[in-house]
Parts: structure tokens; C-alpha cells; sequence
């Protein structure tokens, strides 16, 4: 009988391990050398940072638990949020969510090198309103179709690409002045083509906003260096431009701004 009983008493700690497999979760984050560690049962939100150097690891809670009880585990789910540093819990029994936000703690600013890149100014960052008519020069009205491209203003020197358009092909070439610009940042495989349909020709210059992940958020053309006031070419320049992805970059502001530019010529 007490042999019945340790064999009982060993099973029944078995299954209680066995029932804490996948409890908790290691979840990667956006920042170098920093992981979550989100304890499912609990709702308990932790960060890890490693130090390559020392090989020490230190945990920081960030969200205290919301529940005693250990043994419900996936009660909470961990979600991201389209905003940098904010997060969400979600609680599958009561239906609730919970907001937390970090971000870790910014370290001393390096000096900057006189020689640096210089940021990115763009004078002209009217929006565009969100009907697709869009009237060019009621937005810009000092614009006009005689005005010259000046891209060296903002220091680019990266390849940009002509796109032609004969009949209903659309076919590209190179030319030696570039197409994106955003400092310290690359763009993914390659800049999306626009899509039009008239006989036109002319520069857009579209200003950009992206966020640290490297996604287009906000797209205006429009910008300075702009040679042409066709609406049709505006939109194809936006719609091309919002479909465009960066590298992902920890240490880049929230949303960071830049440009393409999109050179239309006939053949």
C-alpha cells in the first residue's frame, strides 16, 4: 500500500510538470540584446537584456501579475501593437486587455562626427487630401512644369530609375541620380513601380514617413524637386511609395522622414 502510494504521489507530480510545459514564453522585441519573457498563466511581462560581455542576463518586470493561480496556462496572450514600444495582454477569460508601454533606457548620445550626413529637409509637406482628386495646384500652387530638379540639396547618391511609359508597357532604365533617400536606412529588394496610364512626363519628388520596423506610413508628393503638376503621375508616385520597405533600425525615431523620387519620361 505505501508503495501504491510514492508510485501515486510520483504520477501526480508528473502530470503537474507536464501541465507547466509552455507556460512561459520567450518572445524577441525590436531592441538589440533585449527578449520579453511572458509568463502565460499569470499575465506576468518581463524584460530580459543579455550581456554579450559578461554573459550575465537580467530580468526586469515590466508588467506584474494579474493572477495568483499558476496552473492556467495560456489564460494570458501577449500582442504587439502597431506603435513602437506599446504592447497589449490580452486575458482569454475575462475578455480584458491590458496596455503596456517600454521602451529601455536611452543611453548617453554619442558625439556626432562634423563629417555626419546631413538630415533630410523637406520644405514642402502640405498633406494630401484623402479624395483621390487631387487638385496639384490649388496644394502647390508655386509649382509649375518648367521647374528644375535641384537633388543634390539633400545630398543623395544612390541610383534612381526612369520609368517610361510606351502604349501599356511600363520599362525602366537607370540614370545617375537616385530614387530613395533616408539617412542610415536601405530599402528591401527593390522600389515598388508606379502605375499609370497617360502620356506624360516629369519628376515627383514624394516625402515619406517610416516607421523603425520599415514601413512607408505616410506618403506626399509633391516635395521639393518636383517638375510636374499631373495628378495622375502624383498618385501613381504616392501609391508606388507607400508600398516601399526599409531595413528595420532600433535606434531610428518613431517615424522617421525621407524621399523618392520617381523620374517619368516618354519614349
Amino acid at each position: 500500500m505505501k508503495r501504491f502510494s510514492v508510485i501515486l504521489l510520483a504520477l501526480l507530480l508528473s502530470l503537474a510538470a507536464s501541465a507547466q510545459v509552455g507556460r512561459f514564453k520567450s518572445i524577441p522585441v525590436l531592441y538589440p540584446g533585449y527578449s520579453f519573457k511572458f509568463d502565460t498563466a499569470t499575465g506576468t511581462l518581463s524584460a530580459v537584456k543579455f550581456d554579450s560581455e559578461s554573459g550575465e542576463t537580467v530580468e526586469e518586470i515590466i508588467s506584474k501579475k494579474k493572477s495568483n493561480d499558476t496552473k492556467q496556462v495560456g489564460r494570458y496572450e501577449f500582442r504587439r501593437t502597431f506603435t513602437p514600444g506599446t504592447y497589449r495582454i490580452f486575458d482569454t477569460s475575462s475578455g480584458k486587455y491590458t496596455t503596456v508601454k517600454w521602451e529601455p533606457k536611452q543611453e548617453e548620445p554619442q558625439k556626432q562626427d562634423d563629417t555626419s550626413e546631413p538630415e533630410i529637409v523637406v520644405k514642402s509637406s502640405t498633406p494630401l487630401p484623402a479624395d483621390e482628386d487631387l487638385d496639384v495646384k490649388s496644394i502647390f500652387p508655386g509649382i509649375s512644369k518648367d521647374r528644375i530638379s535641384n537633388n543634390n540639396d539633400v545630398g543623395i547618391n544612390e541610383e534612381s530609375v526612369v520609368y517610361s511609359h510606351q502604349g501599356n508597357i511600363l520599362e525602366s532604365e537607370t540614370v545617375g541620380i537616385a530614387n530613395a533617400h533616408l539617412k542610415g536606412r536601405t530599402v528591401i529588394g527593390s522600389l515598388p513601380k508606379p502605375s499609370y496610364g497617360i502620356q506624360a512626363e516629369g519628376t515627383v519628388v514624394v516625402q515619406i514617413k517610416v516607421d523603425q520596423y520599415g514601413n512607408v506610413t505616410e506618403a506626399i508628393p509633391g516635395a521639393e524637386g518636383t517638375t510636374v503638376t499631373d495628378k495622375e503621375l502624383w498618385k501613381a508616385a504616392r501609391n508606388a511609395a507607400m508600398k516601399a520597405h526599409f531595413n528595420m533600425k532600433s535606434d531610428a525615431t518613431a517615424l522617421q522622414t525621407g524621399t523618392i523620387t520617381y523620374v517619368f519620361k516618354l519614349k
